[in-house]
């Protein structure tokens, strides 16, 4: 909805809820905190909270006044600063996503947040006005979409853009009329769950710990401490004595890091739905806050398809999606992808169907080929040297601070670390011969390893798509369109040229990463360059002539 050149604010519940839960957090939550803390107030804390308080929301309401937003139908106008003035101009050409996040509170109250992503918006949104009105939001992202050629998703809560939010009469003329919406994919909520179950998600209560413990500051000691005494009898004398309470406590925490990950996967991915819209992808997602982006197909640069060994067993993938634009379907952050939490096996093929040009194999993708007997050598090497590089210094000093006694009083070590080392010097060779082995078993372990590293590894294009699968245990498989490479380029280490290998880099746009076809032979390398550099120029790429076929 173009708005007048004087600029317009956002609404007042911005006031509310409009500032980021890491500014709360930094700006009163931590200040609060370290009144209460630090004990200092006496009878005064009430009056110290309330200056906290006051003064933040003198900020806020400062900041929100001076806030301005304004669009004439080619430029998206920001205008912020209290102090310092900073203007943003976005020019609509520019814009390659439009994102519409409503969480929890904003849909109770009826407002949501607008981000605009551009080509160059690497970090975060080019703009983000939280929040404006429902229907205020609708119009902007229609008119914006509009001005920007990419399809404008229908609503799909609250009102719908009042005719009188039309483009004034010298506006371009609007897009076509809004085609159709078609599900692709929706994924179910027990997938959500096992998504979460099955994925980093896991970690989410760990990490949880460390946090809860650096908030309690100097009282951490104390909190545990009386914890311990609580549950001491219950592993003295109690239920939970013997072997048993330590089953139970690592069944509690197992559980505990389980219904955590859960809750946390469907509260955000819950009710997760891909739609075409002519050419674009809309992604929604929320099962309490929604969130919904518009991803252009024809700026999908790279799809990755990753499972782990256990999704491997259960038949289902993670999708991520990598555009040139923003980072759709996932906030603010840096990396401009939609992840899709678990799809099954037999619906690859028919989504990258969706996804990219020619897509829609029975193999899901063009064939892939192994790479030579000589790049094994090369990832087993490479993975020697890794492992090495940290352990065998390791092992030195603690060899050296272990045997000499004047080493260890000479550093300046912490006490837990001095006593480890102390514990080791007591136990006499044994000290010393345990880490050896640890370490040559490290090592050892590296040759398996390597020799399924290499078996994984394959690559093949099919003038269309270029698809490369690495990995170890996990697997990952990166599909892209040719016709959307950047560049290419062809490279080799001296002792690669030795082995007659070469590594092919395939340049894709945004920070997606490229796609990297490491040690293949110098003469498949060779056409594989060409080939790819055909496509980055515009030119069809004949099929890659690999040679050793690689099964999937």
């Amino acid at each position: 909805m173009p708005s007048d050149q004087a600029g317009e604010r956002l609404h007042p519940l911005t006031l509310v809820v409009g500032l980021p839960l890491v500014q709360v957090v930094r700006g009163l939550v931590l200040p609060a905190f370290a009144v209460v803390a630090g004990g200092g107030g006496g009878d005064r804390t009430p009056l110290l909270l309330l200056a906290v308080a006051l003064v933040v929301g003198a900020a806020r309401v400062a900041t929100w006044l001076r806030f301005r937003w304004s669009f004439d139908g080619t430029a998206l106008t920001v205008e912020q600063g209290v102090l310092a003035r900073s203007r943003r101009v976005v020019d609509v050409a520019r814009i390659q996503q439009v994102e519409l996040d409503r969480p929890s509170v904003q849909r109770l109250l009826g407002v949501a947040t607008l981000r605009v992503e551009t080509a160059g918006s690497d970090r975060g949104p080019e703009v983000e006005l939280r929040v404006l009105r429902l229907a205020d939001a609708h119009a902007l992202r229609a008119a914006l979409q509009a001005r920007a050629g990419l399809a404008a998703a229908p609503a799909t809560d609250g009102p719908r853009p009042s005719p009188t939010d039309a483009p004034a009469p010298d506006a371009p003329a609007p897009a076509a009329p809004v085609p159709e919406e078609r599900v692709v994919l929706a994924v179910p909520l027990r997938r959500v769950a096992l998504a979460a179950v099955t994925g980093a998600q896991l970690l989410i209560a760990p990490a949880l710990v460390p946090a809860a413990l650096q908030l309690t500051g100097d009282r951490t000691d104390e909190l545990l401490a009386t914890l311990a005494d609580r549950l001491a009898p219950l592993w003295a004398d109690g239920p939970l004595a013997g072997p048993g309470g330590l089953a139970a406590a690592a069944v509690a925490v197992v559980l505990v890091a389980i219904v955590t990950a859960v809750v946390a996967g469907v509260v955000r991915d819950g009710g997760f739905t891909l739609v075409r819209v002519g050419d674009d992808l809309v992604v929604r997602r929320g099962l309490v806050g929604t969130r919904e982006a518009t991803v252009p197909l024809r700026r999908v640069q790279v799809v990755r398809l990753a499972a782990n060994p256990l999704r491997r067993a259960l038949g289902v993938t993670t999708l991520r999606i990598h555009s040139a634009g923003g980072s759709a379907g996932g906030g603010s952050g840096g990396e401009r992808r939609v992840v899709v939490p678990l799809v099954a096996d037999a619906d690859v093929a028919t989504l990258l169907a969706e996804l990219l040009p020619d897509g829609g194999r029975p193999a899901g993708g063009p064939p892939l080929h192994a790479h030579p007997p000589a790049a094994r050598r090369r990832i087993v090497w490479r993975r020697l040297r890794t492992v090495g590089g940290w352990t065998l210094p390791a092992l030195t000093v603690w060899t050296v601070l272990v045997t000499s006694a004047e080493r260890r009083a000479a550093l300046p070590l912490p006490a837990a670390v001095a006593d480890v080392l102390e514990a080791a010097a007591a136990a006499g060779a044994v000290g010393v011969a345990l880490p050896v082995a640890a370490v040559v078993a490290g090592l050892l372990l590296q040759l398996p390893l390597g020799r399924w590293e290499h078996a994984t590894l394959a690559s093949g294009h099919d003038g269309h798509l270029l698809a490369v699968r690495t990995g170890t245990l996990g697997r990952t498989l990166s599909v892209a369109p040719l016709a959307r490479l950047q560049g290419v380029t062809r490279r080799a280490s001296w002792f690669q040229t030795r082995r007659g290998l070469a590594t092919v880099l395939a340049h894709v746009a945004g920070p997606g990463g490229d796609v990297v076809v490491p040690d293949v032979a110098v003469d498949v390398a060779d056409g594989l360059h060409a080939d790819l550099a055909c496509a980055a120029a515009g030119t069809r790429a004949p099929a890659a002539p690999l040679t050793s076929p690689a099964g999937s």
